[in-house]
């Protein structure tokens, strides 16, 4: 065990002094450095532009006021014109344009009396037909839900409720207050983050997931220095099965700091939930990566072939493991690679099991393959 540490410390320096280990240690608070400026800037998946003909509509100027307030992946622009809003879209300064008519209100009580109109309340300029843009027209129903909702209700109470009585606009809008529910019927939450921002972490969520791939290049680095100090004759003297166990030194050397940057850098970036869970999870993770890289060097014997290897298992695990989007297709690859249960047990703690049960496997498969190797290397002997 003393030997153990002494290998540990000596190689944690050596580390720190070479360039390579050096740049990919210096790209985790570089990274979040970049994303941390990205998402303070006012950016979106969209730039829409907001238009009133009616100026001096007080109703439909507090709507546009609090559209402009509420936090969106959105970019709102204000504009004091329909002709403006529209060239803006024609020249594609923006991706739509919503322009509520002179006659909103009315427009939207007509809708509310079943009454066939070919008279819009908002008119919506797009300046093409996708995915992102339905999804906004969608918003926009939500922003103008209220108002067609009390509209229905007041054409509602007063054919089959009140039946020609008189009644105040003041007594319908208490009861409708009464009844009205203000908070969102579906709302995006996050037990393991209390400031979580369902609006506008979009820009932050891949986080996690590259700084997982930074710790996996760490420690298939780890390898690749391995190689290097065996082609150097730093091993000539040394037992094969002890050359076999430092690969293991190496792997921990290379693994530390960069776990201790990335969980400083999620908890700055407000993405870690609790500590004791982060901690535990990173440890598991942390092995995981060491196994996986030493069962690839056991089947890769060469450092050119393992070079060649690294842009492959990288760009491997950045489209199948769950950092931008999460997919079910390949399962069977994906239960091989480290990243896939590290980003699943963040939410899930099923998955932690599963990260003890693939250190397990994987750790046997390593003493099997070395056991192997040893009775192969006495039979040459």
């Amino acid at each position: 065990m003393k030997q153990f540490f002494l290998y540990y410390r000596l190689l944690c320096k050596r580390f720190l002094k070479k360039k390579s280990f050096l740049l990919i240690l210096c790209m985790i608070p570089l990274f979040c450095f970049g994303i941390k400026m990205v998402s303070t800037q006012d950016s979106g998946v969209l730039k829409i532009v907001l238009c009133a003909e009616d100026e001096n509509d007080k109703d439909v100027n507090a709507l546009l006021q609090r559209i402009m307030e509420e936090e969106s992946v959105i970019y709102f622009e204000m504009s004091d014109d329909a002709e403006k809003a529209k060239e803006a879209v024609k020249n594609n300064r923006a991706d739509a344009a919503w322009i509520f008519v002179e006659d909103y209100k009315e427009n939207i009580q007509t809708f509310a009396e079943e009454k066939v109109t070919d008279e819009p309340a908002i008119i919506v300029y797009e300046r093409e037909e996708n995915v992102v843009l339905q999804l906004a027209r969608m918003k926009l129903f939500g922003i103008i839900y209220p108002d067609v909702a009390y509209a229905v209700y007041e054409d509602f109470v007063q054919k089959e409720v009140l039946l020609g009585e008189e009644i105040s606009e003041e007594e319908l809008r208490e009861v409708y207050d009464r009844w009205h529910v203000e908070e969102n019927l579906f709302c995006l939450i996050n037990n393991d983050e209390e400031n979580f921002d369902g609006e506008k972490s979009y820009i932050t969520a891949p986080l996690r997931g590259m700084l997982s791939l930074l710790i996996m290049l760490c420690a298939l680095s780890a390898v690749m220095f391995h190689f290097q100090d065996k082609e150097q004759g730093m091993f000539e003297a040394t037992q094969q099965k002890k050359v076999d166990k430092l690969l293991y030194v190496y792997e921990a050397a290379a693994l530390t700091l960069p776990a201790l940057a990335v969980l400083i850098s999620l908890y700055v970036m407000n993405s870690a939930g609790n500590l004791l869970w982060e901690v535990l999870i990173m440890m598991l993770y942390l092995i995981d990566c060491g196994l996986f890289c030493v069962f690839l060097r056991k089947i890769v014997r060469t450092p050119k072939v393992f070079g060649g290897c690294i842009p492959f298992f990288m760009l491997s695990m950045f489209i199948l493991c769950p950092i931008f989007l999460s997919t079910k297709s390949l399962r069977i690859v994906q239960i091989l690679l480290p990243p896939y249960y590290y980003l699943n047990a963040v939410h899930d703690p099923g998955y932690v099991m599963g990260m003890v049960i693939y250190a397990m496997i994987a750790f046997c498969t390593n003493c099997i393959k070395m056991g192997t190797e040893m009775k192969n290397i006495r039979k040459k002997i």
